[in-house]
């Protein structure tokens, strides 16, 4: 008789999830390579890396916009909703989850 592997998170989710995201040309990095790039494991977002994306899929940002839309709180910019001094408005990640209503509530 099989023994069913130990039912758990990791077996059930994390790996097959990982799997799959590999299979779909996805690059898994384990979490002591990104314990370099975070200050502790509850900084989810690896803010290096995304700045990098932004700026690698927007040609026209700046090093400086790409910065403002992750890190400036969206209080703070005086061209919320027009274009800012020097080029075209930079969406900060926080308009994104402001579109993403359901039922009319927000997402965290």
């Amino acid at each position: 008789m099989v023994v069913p592997a130990k039912l758990n998170e990791f077996n059930h989710a994390e790996d097959p999830a990982r799997r799959l995201l590999e299979r779909l040309a996805w690059t898994y990095v384990p979490r002591e390579t990104l314990a370099l790039e975070r200050g502790d494991e509850r900084e989810v977002l690896l803010k290096g890396r995304l700045k990098a994306a932004l700026m690698r899929l927007n040609e026209w940002m700046t090093e400086e916009q790409a910065y403002r839309a992750i890190f400036v709180p969206r209080t703070h910019r005086r061209h919320r909703h027009g274009p800012q001094p020097g080029g075209p408005r930079v969406p900060h990640l926080r308009d994104a989850l402001d579109r993403g209503r359901t039922a009319g509530k927000r997402f965290p």
